[in-house]
């Protein structure tokens, strides 16, 4: 296993490029999903996605909805709080009070406390190892292999804690369990382990989200103390006093294959962490959230990512490497210099465009600079803006667009 946490500065190596940045948001007034708040999210092996909220079960195959709830399947509940998917490409589904559902081909099969030796019927987390399935409930930690369950709670194992959040598992068949207040657990053959702020570097005794990188380096995330890493020897925290991390409180993970890392937010929106203390955060602020609320976020594709809110229902966001410096549209188009020293040139190729309005944000949000004009070709002066990535939003006569600015040596 590697020991390094250092990483390249992803952005800076593109100089001359062009960033866009899309945001898709479904709702109940423009899409199938059956409610705005999305607490759990699968990509199916099939590319499709699973979408999990407060009433029903929604697949998203092909731009088509289909939806299970209570009343037109067998799903025992419709408040949806994990998914997963067997390598058998069975869906498993965890939810609020009805216990845990498996839907195969031939219908949907109920775990419950009732006939089965599930500890609870709120089920948080499902993971699956080459025999079985590991799932996490608010009353401890179950396995299910074949037909036989095992239990693991604080009256007969190491947990600390019965709240299961999280499940994950390494390269070596590992199992990692996120708990509330009670660490993070892992269990393997020769025994277990438990991390806690007192026995490790682990920031935070509640762990919300698990996920190994590439080089089987440990993320989590946690409400109060920030992003964490292990490497098996060494604890890496990042949080708000000794990085660029604009908050503390996070629920979600998902990393791509390029090595970012994209986190979702209690209360922040979108941060995306590109290596070397290079932090981006996107909130209603400066892009197109629907809100800052984020529940749940799940990697698409290499450049897209999904997200769940609160209640604004479900988000697709991409960044788009243009790799030219023509942003094109239906109704107008614009050339801007990238990257940018002392001046930032735009010059819209549009004749017909009346009021244009441009506002350069940093990073953490901060809106550096607003700018209006009624001509083609703008000229901003970037005096005081230090060198960094920042995020250009072009507003034009009702329409929105933000694009990634690279400013070098502007002082």
């Amino acid at each position: 296993m590697k020991l390094l946490f250092v990483q390249s500065i992803l952005f800076l190596s593109f100089h001359s490029f062009l960033f866009a940045q899309q945001i898709i948001s479904y709702d109940t007034t423009n899409s199938g999903i059956p409610d705005n708040t999305v607490r759990a999210l699968t990509k199916a092996a099939d590319g499709s996605l699973w979408v999990g909220t407060d009433f029903g079960l929604a697949h998203l195959k092909n731009s088509l909805w289909t939806v299970y709830q209570t009343t037109n399947s067998q799903l025992p509940d419709d408040c949806i709080r994990s998914i997963a998917e067997d390598n058998e490409g069975n869906i498993w589904i965890g939810t609020f009070v009805g216990g845990l559902a498996v839907l195969r081909d031939t219908g949907i099969h109920v775990f419950n406390t009732s006939n089965s030796p599930l500890p609870s019927n709120h089920v948080r987390a499902i993971a699956f190892d080459s025999a079985g399935a590991w799932i996490g409930t608010t009353f401890g930690l179950a396995y299910l292999k074949d037909t036989t369950w095992e239990v693991f709670n604080t009256t007969n194992s190491p947990l600390l804690s019965n709240n299961i959040t999280s499940i994950h598992l390494d390269t070596m068949n590992r199992v990692w369990a996120g708990t509330i207040n009670g660490g993070l657990a892992r269990v393997e053959e020769k025994g277990w382990i438990i991390y806690r702020n007192s026995n490790s570097g682990i920031p935070d005794n509640s762990v919300l989200d698990l996920a190994h990188d590439a080089d089987n380096n440990l993320w989590m995330v946690t409400p109060t103390g920030g992003v964490a890493a292990y490497n098996g020897n060494t604890w890496l925290t990042f949080n708000i006093a000794n990085s660029n991390s604009p908050t503390n409180s996070y629920n979600g993970i998902a990393l791509a294959p390029d090595d970012r890392k994209y986190f979702s937010t209690i209360a922040n929106g979108l941060v995306i962490y590109n290596g070397n203390n290079n932090w981006e955060n996107y909130t209603v602020a400066n892009s197109t959230l629907p809100q800052d609320e984020l529940l749940c976020i799940e990697m698409g594709d290499s450049t897209c990512v999904w997200m769940g809110t609160q209640n604004g229902g479900l988000v697709r966001f991409c960044e788009t490497d243009t790799s030219v410096n023509i942003a094109e549209r239906k109704d107008w188009s614009y050339f801007i210099s990238n990257p940018v020293s002392s001046t930032l040139n735009i010059n819209f190729l549009s004749l017909s465009i009346s009021r244009i309005e441009l506002n350069l944000y940093d990073l953490s949000g901060r809106n550096r600079i607003t700018f209006h004009s009624t001509g083609n070709a703008i000229a901003i002066p970037l005096s005081g803006i230090e060198q960094g990535i920042y995020l250009l939003e072009i507003k034009v006569e009702g329409k929105r667009e933000i694009v990634k600015v690279l400013v070098v040596n502007s002082k």
